[in-house]
């Protein structure tokens, strides 16, 4: 991101295409946003309009007129490659939709910046999950739906023939493996397990790292002593296998309170590791009766520890949860399927 722009030379610069985007989304029907927060809609804009004379440089330079562009993001520089999509300098371009870029309820703006205009210059957008797909569907005109196309995410599946074997229940051992952000509500978790009415000891350990960590060790002042935890920090992606390769891992356990589809659940999946999660958007698609315990998002601690206790009690098929995932989230599968997707698109 470019910190010393100056928003309105940017916009005065690049006048007539700040008018074009912005007026687009000032004539949709639901333009409330653009006029209460346009200040900050406006920076976004600057932003994005700041971005296209230098991807414009690099196509000129390197010749990728006839590329395929691929934004993994669909509020990263969408905008700009919508432009010269516009302009007939790119001929293909497609984006993903995860979470925090595709609901409108995670924007402080409550609208995802500028997301009909690129819908109108995309040829697709994936999205990560059948609820952002749907949700999408719903927020789209009519002309552009047939945009819109469900593409999972995946991981490799790097576990090898033999998993650790079940021990004796000394302890029972949940992980959990995000930022420690404020929707994370990673805080939640020991306030959650302290109220479990299991008798066998209980270790916590949590791979990631933020800005919300002093929560996190506010929350550890209050456990009693029964409850275990390391905290792991940032850590390489290999190191996270290496600990589900070589641990019986009893729950992966999330309470966030707003995700897309984590990829964090697909790789503690790949494993046979039953998860623990608040069913939210995307969620609800890898968790479920058979391959965890999925809680509701607006119940209380009890009330969550009440449904982890029952769920404890059970005897999960961790060969059906590794089933399900081969099924659903394979990156082997599902990349060559977007792959096919991509090579269909029109010339």
């Amino acid at each position: 991101m470019v910190k010393d722009i100056s928003i309105i030379k940017t916009l005065l610069t690049n006048f007539f295409d700040a008018i074009r985007v912005y007026g687009y989304e000032l004539k949709s029907q639901d333009n409330g946003s653009y006029k209460k927060y346009y200040k900050s809609l406006l920076h976004y804009l600057a932003l994005d309009l700041h971005k296209k004379k230098r991807i414009k440089k690099i196509i000129d330079d390197y010749g990728l007129k006839d590329a395929l562009f691929y934004d993994y993001w669909f509020v990263n520089s969408t905008i700009s490659l919508s432009l010269l999509r516009r302009e007939g300098r790119i001929k293909k371009l497609i984006c993903r939709a995860h979470g925090f870029d595709l609901y409108d309820e995670r924007q402080y703006e409550k609208v995802v910046s500028f997301r009909n205009f690129k819908l109108n210059y995309l040829d697709k957008v994936f999205t990560i999950s059948k609820h952002g797909y749907r949700y999408l569907l719903e927020h789209t005109p009519e002309k552009n739906k047939h945009k819109i196309e469900l593409s999972y995410l995946g991981v490799k599946n790097q576990n090898k023939s033999t998993l650790p074997d079940k021990q004796e229940k000394k302890q029972l051992l949940f992980v959990s493996c995000s930022r420690l952000l404020d929707f994370k509500r990673v805080h939640m978790i020991p306030q959650v397990l302290n109220e479990l009415d299991s008798f066998i000891p209980i270790k916590w350990i949590h791979f990631g790292d933020g800005s919300c960590k002093h929560k996190l060790n506010e929350a550890l002042l209050k456990v009693n002593k029964k409850i275990t935890f390391e905290f792991k920090g940032n850590v390489p992606n290999q190191e996270v296998h290496d600990f589900y390769q070589n641990n019986y891992v009893d729950f992966f356990i999330s309470l966030s309170n707003n995700e897309g589809l984590p990829v964090s659940m697909m790789e503690a999946s790949a494993y046979g590791i039953p998860i623990i999660a608040t069913i939210v958007n995307g969620v609800g698609e890898i968790v479920n009766d058979k391959t965890g315990i999925p809680l509701d998002i607006n119940d209380t601690i009890k009330q969550m520890a009440s449904c982890i206790d029952h769920g404890i009690e059970r005897e999960f098929d961790r060969q059906f949860i590794q089933e399900h995932f081969q099924q659903n989230f394979n990156a082997i599968s599902n990349y060559e399927t977007f792959i096919k997707s991509l090579k269909s698109l029109p010339n």
